[in-house]
């Protein structure tokens, strides 16, 4: 065979190759302006996902004097691993008082500022963080 031959053979399997990744990778979720997923074809999830949306409630339940760790777990049933990581971002570092489990502050110390890893870890039961982290294992 000869050189040119092989070289049409070869480009046109690369060019094939390229082509057949970008026709069977799979789609990633398209990511809105306001942290958002868009779930295209997923039909047992929303059309719309909003991590800061989420990153509030959370924070919402987990601030209060006696947050429920039911009300937690459930906030976080049926998110996908890409849906945690984007919510783990929005949360980002909010202010935590490890002593009383709350972002009240004690007069005179700044509260430090903690993930939503530490947040869930101390709101939660050991068991319920657990199987969260059996959920999230990359993020937790």
């Amino acid at each position: 065979m000869e050189t040119k031959t092989k070289i049409y053979i070869g480009a046109g399997l690369l060019v094939t190759a390229v082509a057949a990744y970008f026709v069977l990778r799979p789609k990633k979720p398209k990511l809105l302006n306001n942290g958002g997923f868009i779930n295209e074809g997923d039909i047992n999830s929303p059309t719309v996902f909003n991590a800061r949306q989420k990153a509030h409630t959370l924070h919402e339940i987990m601030r209060g004097m006696y947050s429920n760790q039911t009300d937690i777990f459930s906030e976080l049933t049926g998110i996908s691993s890409a849906q945690f990581a984007a919510i783990n971002k929005a949360f980002g570092l909010r202010p935590y008082n490890t002593l009383t489990g709350n972002t009240k502050a004690i007069i005179g110390f700044d509260l430090p500022k903690l993930s939503l890893k530490i947040w869930l870890k101390n709101e939660l039961s050991a068991d319920m963080y657990k199987q969260l982290r059996q959920m999230y294992p990359t993020q937790l």
